[in-house]
């Protein structure tokens, strides 16, 4: 049981792969962070030289320091009302608290709640410069972008991803 994901991270030529039991739950929120946020959460998960079944990771990212390339899949969730947030202001308690700061996450989260096109593009600005995809083949996009780097460090899984999988890309 959990929810699996799988992290590569690709710098200097060398790839690293990284496995997280619990990990599809987050790391959408991981990456849209940036390239460093994403780094660092990979780098705090099990290190692993194989990537799962394309069926059992649930979750994950690719992120090519080289190419500045990155490819992440997932579970987007439900978008948060802004009208919630104006009812939190009156709470008592809440005073001085940093509405300015948790609209701008209610922003990310409404794009969580979206579709992947919107969601690369609500991100775009933290990772400037690079190229996002968003790729429901999952772990075979990873396998398919390191194949076609010729990396070879990291054992993947024969291809089983839908072929109907959605796939979308913007720059940065």
């Amino acid at each position: 049981m959990g929810h699996r994901a799988n992290y590569v991270i690709v710098r200097n030529g060398e790839a690293r792969a990284f496995y997280d039991q619990w990990g599809a739950l987050g790391c959408i929120h991981a990456f849209a962070g940036g390239p460093v946020d994403a780094l660092a959460v990979a780098e705090q998960a099990e290190a692993t030289d194989e990537l799962q079944d394309w069926a059992f990771a649930e979750g994950g990212f690719l992120v090519d320091f080289d190419r500045q390339k990155a490819i992440v899949f997932g579970l987007l969730g439900e978008p948060i009302d802004p009208a919630d947030l104006e009812e939190l202001e009156g709470i008592e308690g809440l005073e001085g608290f940093d509405f300015a700061e948790l609209g701008e996450s209610a922003a990310l989260e409404q794009a969580l709640g979206s579709n992947p096109e919107d969601f690369l593009r609500s991100i775009a600005p933290r990772w400037p410069g690079w190229n996002l995809s968003w790729n429901d083949r999952g772990v075979d996009s990873f396998a398919a972008h390191l194949q076609a780097r010729g990396i070879e460090s990291i054992k993947v899984q024969p291809a089983s991803a839908p072929e109907t999988a959605t796939s979308v890309e913007i720059q940065a």
